[in-house]
């Protein structure tokens, strides 16, 4: 995983802020492969990224939240899972469809949300010790 971060994610980002800095229009990937490619390759490049979205979005993060909130407060049963995965993927959808107008409120919201029920970097350490059973410190980075 380290290898993976340091060969893909690290530049994808450095990649990603560069050229949202260098082209702050509302459109990112598509604007920019039009920009340098054209359109046909713009729209070759939409349809992957649409298609790779359902992927992660519904493989991956829609199992994790709704794993965390079974975890944490309630069973779910089936039907449950089915009915809040789907309203998940469906709430990323359209806050990914919203204009820049809108979406840009999105992680606005989430890390409010996050700092004001106190669910903030220095409690989920400690609450998950707390929750795991465990008494041993952790090492300082």
């Amino acid at each position: 995983m380290v290898i993976l971060a340091v060969v893909f994610f690290l530049p994808y980002g450095f990649l990603t802020a560069e050229l949202g800095t260098a082209f702050p229009i509302e459109g990112g990937p598509c604007v920019w492969t039009k920009l340098a490619f054209g359109r046909l390759a713009a729209g070759v490049n939409q349809v992957l990224y649409w298609l790779s979205n359902p992927l992660w979005m519904g493989g991956t993060l829609a199992i994790i939240a709704v794993t965390t909130f079974e975890k944490f407060f309630l069973p779910l049963g089936l039907a449950g899972k089915h009915v809040a995965g789907l309203a998940f993927i469906w709430l990323g959808v359209l806050a990914v469809a919203a204009s820049l107008r809108i979406g840009k409120w999105v992680p606005i919201a989430g890390a409010t949300a996050g700092r004001s029920s106190g669910f903030c970097w220095w409690c989920r350490p400690r609450g998950f010790r707390v929750w795991a059973g465990s008494s041993t410190r952790p090492s300082r980075c």
